[in-house]
């Protein structure tokens, strides 16, 4: 069976999904494990990453059949955000493959020394000022310029932790995906990046921010405030409480709009809402793009399920907004399984065979004890008679070296002073 493997890990759980390549819906295993060692998508210890991500692999693995070779993994983090750039370039007589590939060259040009170009996105091509959607090879024009979104972050401690440990697991990187843009590939449809949607990924540790037009990405940002923010706001109203306990409570009994539960619990879950509310609606007023959002926002990530702050986010931004379809903690995996091209699993094997007690296991003894003996007897004819003739050579030999040694005591007799070499082989 192929299949596409996943993996994503956040700040408060690492998760790993594998889906059928014919049927990106039909999971078929599903493990998790508690994160450890990395923050906001950081990775502060190694060694816990590591360990961590080969449990993962293993308990992945041990659902899986054939067993898996290569895996997709997300890439986020609080660095994590898009530039728009353009550059424009004369053109002698028309548009050609060499200018467009040179073009591309330069997308990948860092524009600033603190981060790293993840990705290439939303690339638009303007032929003297007018708008060409797909690559304008073949056109005749003086000026054309391209825009481009630079993704941008800090990935390469991240990337090295992660393919160090899959090596240890032996598995390969099949190869990366940026969370919040695989979170979009499953959570929009195509309707509502044309007309112009934000989508809004709350997380434990940090909050995507990422808005579309007319199909393209226009605005990415990462807010370092989310879920665990709340989580620890609680555990100062109580003390007594350990971190799990504070997030069980929250899910169970907290709520994001406190007059319609109204406690000291729910009013600093409520304040802290209205800050990660409040740091979203500055982004998007931030972006350009606030009066554009024809479709409203869509809002998923684990910390989404926290009660009513679907709600509140909808006073507090005046967008309309819907939440994402399925498992909101699983959005980013999801989005990953419809992305990912390559089969990550193992070739199938047409007979594998343990040992020689699996291949003969299931024959019973012969009745006739003799029949080893009867199919194959042995010494046969052709062996007897090279056996015959062998034995007959060596015979001969030691005649011969008989007859040898007698001549020469015989003649030592006669002549005492002849030595041994005059009957040495003619």
């Amino acid at each position: 069976m192929e299949y596409i493997a996943v993996m994503d890990l956040g700040t408060s759980k690492m998760l790993a999904l594998a889906a059928s390549k014919a049927d990106r819906h039909q999971i078929v295993a599903l493990a998790q494990v508690e994160s450890s060692g990395i923050r906001r998508g950081l990775v502060y210890n190694a060694e816990e990453v590591s360990s961590k991500i080969v449990t993962l692999i293993k308990e992945l693995n041990q659902q899986l059949k054939p067993g898996l070779k290569k895996i997709y993994v997300g890439i986020g983090g609080q660095a994590l955000h898009s530039q728009l750039h353009s550059i424009k370039k004369t053109v002698e007589e028309e548009v050609s493959i060499n200018l467009l590939d040179a073009l591309e060259s330069e997308y990948w040009v860092a524009k600033d020394e603190l981060y790293d170009v993840i990705d290439i996105v939303s690339r638009e091509y303007l032929v003297d000022g007018h708008l060409e959607g797909e690559q304008p090879e073949g056109m005749k024009c003086e000026i054309l310029e391209a825009k481009y979104q630079q993704v941008c972050g800090k990935s390469l401690a991240f990337k090295n932790t992660v393919e160090k440990a899959l090596r240890k697991a032996g598995v390969e990187t099949a190869g990366y995906f940026i969370s919040p843009l695989a979170s979009a590939e499953t959570a929009l449809t195509a309707e509502e990046k044309n007309a112009g949607c934000a989508l809004i990924e709350i997380g434990a540790g940090l909050t995507y921010l990422s808005i579309y037009t007319a199909g393209l990405l226009r605005y990415l940002v990462t807010i370092p405030v989310a879920g665990n923010a709340i989580s620890k706001d609680i555990c100062v109203l109580d003390p007594k409480l350990l971190g799990a306990e504070a997030e069980k409570l929250k899910h169970e009994k907290g709520n994001a709009i406190s007059e319609e539960d109204d406690s000291d619990l729910n009013r600093w879950i409520e304040a802290r809402a209205i800050e990660i509310a409040a740091n979203i609606k500055e982004q998007i007023q931030h972006s350009g793009y606030a009066d554009a959002l024809n479709a409203g926002i869509v809002l998923t990530g684990g910390s989404a399920n926290l009660k009513n702050m679907d709600k509140l986010l909808e006073q507090q931004t005046k967008q309309k907004l819907r939440l994402a379809s399925g498992d909101l903690s699983q959005t980013c995996a999801q989005g990953m399984l419809l992305l990912g091209k390559e089969n990550c699993s193992l070739p199938e094997e047409t007979e594998k065979i343990q040992s020689l007690d699996d291949l003969f296991k299931d024959l019973e003894p012969p009745k006739d004890e003799n029949i080893f003996k009867k199919m194959f007897p042995y010494p046969g004819k052709t062996q007897q008679k090279r056996r015959k003739k062998t034995e007959e050579q060596k015979e001969l030999e030691k005649q011969k070296e008989l007859e040898k040694q007698k001549k020469l005591e015989e003649q030592k007799k006669e002549n005492p002073g002849v030595v041994g070499w005059l009957f040495r082989d003619n």
